[in-house]
């Protein structure tokens, strides 16, 4: 049984946004995303967030700072930050410190309203590009899932993650990281194998 918050049960997670699923959790998948991404160093260069037409965020990603929590997330503001709420408006300038898209149309099983999939291009410390991407769930306080990172399944939430077992039950050990291409602490590495980059 998973224990009781009472910050996120009882009073809501500290956040930006008028709702705690649709802005506070894309903040959260997004700073996750980025870590991820660029956690053996390198920058971003350009990221795509997706939602699929008949979801939740489709309808209110602009309304409900869904836009500004991944937009603030991806450049790693601090949610109490008073640059926050100018992340997006930053972003999309001339000079943004990358291209950041929101893209709407039809996500592969739709089956949560509040799915986002996001592509995230990442320019290595050598000038090489890959392309990382996440399939995530907004779950609801500041809670999340990554369910896929480069098409295999995940399940990382914030507090606890790991990849899921394969066909076969088995569990990959944490220095397995299937299809990957870019180094990751002992040598392996994250990207999307012969994923040409936009």
């Amino acid at each position: 049984m998973n224990g009781c918050s009472l910050l996120n049960d009882v009073l809501e997670p500290v956040m930006r946004g008028a709702s705690s699923s649709l802005a506070a959790a894309p903040y959260a998948i997004a700073r996750t995303l980025r870590e991820l991404s660029l956690s053996a160093g390198g920058e971003l260069v350009r990221a795509a967030v997706r939602f699929d037409r008949d979801g939740a965020f489709a309808r209110v990603h602009e309304g409900q700072g869904s836009d500004d929590g991944f937009a603030a997330g991806l450049l790693a503001e601090a949610i109490e930050s008073p640059r926050y709420h100018k992340a997006l408006e930053r972003l999309r300038s001339p000079d943004g410190a990358f291209l950041f898209l929101i893209e709407i149309g039809s996500l592969p099983s739709p089956d949560h309203p509040n799915l986002a999939e996001l592509d995230l291009v990442c320019r290595e410390k050598d000038g090489a590009k890959r392309t990382d991407r996440y399939l995530a769930v907004s779950a609801g306080g500041d809670r999340f899932t990554i369910r896929e990172l480069n098409g295999n399944e995940t399940r990382i939430d914030g507090t606890t993650g790991g990849l899921a077992g394969d066909a076969n039950g088995a569990a990959p050990g944490n220095d397995e990281l299937p299809g990957a291409n870019r180094t990751l602490g002992e040598g392996r590495r994250l990207g999307i194998p012969g994923h040409p980059e936009p």
